[in-house]
This record gives structure tokens, sequence and C-alpha cells, in this order.
């Protein structure tokens, strides 16, 4: 189990670029749920993971839809479809 102040690094791929952030835990909610302050983000790091939140609400909002998400869409060029 990690807690407060642990620091990390979140990999996402976002059209088809790896972005990479460090930061810090800042509040463990449940085992699985952890609220991470990104650290020294840059204004071009900062607008791509305004994109990358953005198409992560357009597949909450289709599977809430109960339709599928574009297979072409966030995660298509990662074969474990991580985001």
């Amino acid at each position: 189990m990690v807690g407060i102040y642990t620091r990390v690094e979140a990999d996402f791929h976002l059209e088809g670029f790896p972005l990479r952030l460090g930061g810090v835990i800042q509040m463990v909610q449940e085992k699985r749920t952890v609220e991470i302050r990104f650290l020294d983000v840059s204004a071009r790091k900062h607008a791509q993971l305004e994109r990358l939140i953005g198409e992560l609400e357009e597949v909450d909002r289709a599977e809430a839809a109960g339709r599928l998400p574009d297979p072409s869409g966030p995660g298509a060029d990662d074969p474990q479809g991580r985001v």
C-alpha cells in the first residue's frame, strides 16, 4: 500500500505519443483510487493532459450510453489498451 507524498510517475499514450508526468500522491481514497498532484508541468504537457482528460471523459460518456469507444481512439496504438 502506498501513502500520501509517495513520488509517482504516470505514463500515458496520447495520439500515438508518450506522455510521462511525475508527481506525488495527495490522497488515497480506496485501495485503487488515489489523487495525484503532478509536478513541474510545462505548458505543452498541460495542454496534452487536458486533451487526455477530454478523451477519457469521451470514453466514459460512450460507456455510460452503452456504446463502445472508437477502436482508433485512446489506447488504440497500445496492444494492452493503455491510454
